[in-house]
């Protein structure tokens, strides 16, 4: 666990958690805790498994409660939606200029001297 600043909100604690949700094995490093994030909540219910229940309050110890738990969690799978959708982005324009990059390292290669 360590400690950082997140947009100027203060210090942060960090922790790590694995779940497993809908047959996927999620990997959270550096998950934030913020204890005061200055944006208005909303009230709500969910239903969870007691399984999932007894995961929150394992790994969720170093945070206020199992909203503020479940909230990071929640912020940084989205996150990692986000950044999979870049990535998925950013290997269709590689993919898409293949032929061309392909081409010019080969010309680059053509000019490398034989040791």
């Amino acid at each position: 666990m360590g400690k950082f600043s997140i947009g100027g909100r203060g210090s942060v604690i960090c922790n790590s958690l694995i779940l497993h949700i809908g047959g996927y094995r999620l990997l959270f490093d550096d998950i934030p805790y913020v204890g005061y994030n200055g944006g208005m909540k909303v009230k709500t219910s969910v239903t969870l498994s007691d399984e999932l229940i007894e995961a929150i309050d394992e790994y969720g110890r170093p945070y206020k409660n199992r909203s503020d738990f479940i909230e990071a969690a929640i912020w940084a799978f989205i996150k990692q939606i986000i950044r999979d959708q870049e990535n998925a982005r950013d290997i269709e324009i590689i993919n898409r200029n293949a032929d061309r990059l392909n081409a010019e390292a080969q010309d680059v290669l053509a000019y490398q001297v034989q040791l």
